[in-house]
């Protein structure tokens, strides 16, 4: 598994591992290189259900430098747990990097980048979401990559999972 984390020991080195790394991926974007980074949220229990929502934050080269655009869903499950919710995000993530034609998806989970690139057997609850990531996957690597760096895709994700009046069944 590719890992992209913060190595500094103190806040400060961390921060400036944070900046370093943020000016990184800004620069591959604006070499042509679409990025996008996902999280997923969860859950959040009313009336008995159980809802979780997706972040999406997709970076596009463009004549500027970097476009960014968003992308957020709601759902909602019987079983729906956190982790449901990153699988969700990371799904929602390589449709969207098929579209816009990026190698790579961000998450933040370990657990679900290694589910997602095929290094780990999934629990049953999670296998129809990882079945459709791997029927989907194709070219595309799954990074895990510091909570810090993923602060935009977790903002839209806790978002979407407030968004309950929207939640789609999974």
């Amino acid at each position: 598994m590719i890992k992209i984390g913060l190595t500094g020991q103190t806040k400060q080195d961390k921060k400036d591992d944070e900046l370093r790394l943020i000016k990184k991926f800004r620069s591959r974007c604006e070499a042509g290189e679409p990025l996008v980074f996902c999280d997923g949220s969860g859950p959040i229990v009313r009336d008995g259900i159980r809802y979780g929502g997706v972040g999406c934050s997709i970076w596009l080269p463009s004549a500027d430098g970097v476009t960014y655009q968003e992308h957020t869903s709601s759902w909602r499950s019987d079983d729906m747990t956190n982790i449901m919710a990153e699988c969700l995000a990371v799904r929602d993530a390589i449709a969207i990097a098929n579209e816009v034609d990026a190698k790579y998806v961000f998450n933040d989970c370990q657990y679900v980048v290694e589910l997602a690139n095929g290094g780990w057997n999934p629990k049953p609850h999670l296998k129809p979401i990882v079945d459709e990531i791997w029927a989907s996957i194709g070219n595309i690597t799954v990074i895990w990559i510091d909570r810090q760096l993923n602060v935009l895709a977790d903002v839209l994700s806790k978002k979407a999972s407030a968004n309950i009046e929207n939640a789609q069944l999974v």
